[in-house]
């Protein structure tokens, strides 16, 4: 059978106490729960992933903090950085619309069920949304 984590139990303890309140069944069964795939896959997934998000997302964070610092320690990379740091911005939220733009065509031309109408419609809205954000940030900036 599959490795559980330990934090599942904690979900499942409220779960259970939740019910309770309600005059419900507890959850004595995992192949009773509906859910119980996704919760279990979810978890394991976050508790695999955790050191290699964090690593990375502390590591780079480290990274351009100190290579920033040093960059403002020569006024004359001050300006640069600056304008570079500032011109990322919108192109960065351009780059996000358009890997959401694309992300919704594969959503409306999926067939397996996966994915509705209503969620690649939505994603489609982000990615006009995070267009319009760039646009801003790019008309505030010149």
């Amino acid at each position: 059978h599959d490795c559980v984590p330990e934090s599942v139990a904690d979900v499942v303890n409220k779960f259970n106490v939740a019910a309770e309140a309600l005059a419900l069944d507890p959850l004595t069964d995992w192949t009773r729960f509906k859910l119980q795939s996704y919760i279990t896959r979810f978890f394991k997934d976050m508790h695999t992933a955790l050191s290699i998000v964090a690593g990375i997302g502390i590591g780079c964070t480290i990274f351009f903090s100190v290579l920033f610092l040093v960059l403002f320690m020569f006024p004359k990379c001050i300006p640069i950085t600056v304008w570079v740091s500032a011109i990322l911005v919108p192109l960065t939220l351009g780059g996000g619309g358009v890997f959401l733009f694309f992300l919704s065509s594969d959503y409306e031309e999926d067939q397996s069920g996966v994915h509705s109408e209503f969620k690649a419609l939505a994603v489609k809205v982000l990615s006009f949304a995070t267009w319009a954000i760039a646009g801003i940030f790019f008309i505030v900036l010149f």
